[in-house]
């Protein structure tokens, strides 16, 4: 039993590879929605209220995805702050 949880606790990639793979991620992402979420807009006959509102929207998801691509290094060297004081406090 040992060596399965051994095998599920190792570490497959460093914390910067997988950082840059979520930032890379949400930008991607972001870019998708706005270009998709655009596009499907214009397409539907919407009046102008409905379209400003469906805009924006659209806009409000793309700055989230991109502000979460921006603040992950933050949480991760929150992650290590946090787990060295505890590894202080267990001593």
């Amino acid at each position: 039993m040992s060596q399965v949880t051994r095998m599920f606790s190792r570490k497959i990639s460093s914390p910067g590879v997988d950082i840059l793979t979520g930032q890379i991620a949400c930008w991607m992402g972001a870019l998708l929605v706005m270009c998709l979420g655009i596009r499907k807009l214009t397409l539907l006959g919407l009046n102008e209220t409905q379209l400003l509102f469906g805009i924006l929207l659209v806009m409000i998801l793309t700055m989230q995805m991109v502000m979460l691509g921006m603040i992950l290094p933050f949480v991760e060297a929150f992650w290590q702050k946090k787990k060295k004081n505890s590894e202080k406090s267990a001593l």
